[in-house]
């Protein structure tokens, strides 16, 4: 069986906020939103956000602990043409970085 990727699918807390850096910060295509859930668009990339609560809910796991202290769990990784620029606009956009 042949497999491919069809897009990252994100289970975030606060919708407005992550729905804003992807589009307004990051720059990202954005392809769906109805408020709950989001798709966007990046190069071959397909990036969607979706209220963790709702996708709980949806799969019937509502009982279980949504909030743990852990490490992370993911990373998205892009590349970039040039690192220092990039870091630079995103600081000018107002984004904090932790070192």
């Amino acid at each position: 069986m042949t497999r491919h990727s069809v897009h990252v699918r994100l289970l975030i807390k606060d919708y407005p906020a992550c729905f804003r850096f992807y589009r307004d910060i990051l720059g990202f295509e954005v392809t769906w939103d109805d408020g709950n859930y989001a798709s966007f668009q990046e190069g071959e990339l397909r990036l969607a956000i979706f209220k963790r609560d709702m996708m709980a809910e949806a799969i019937e796991n509502t009982d279980k602990v949504s909030d743990v202290e852990s490490q992370d769990k993911f990373a998205l990784i892009f590349e970039v043409t040039n690192v220092d620029e990039h870091h630079r606009q995103l600081q000018e956009k107002g984004v904090q970085f932790i070192l």
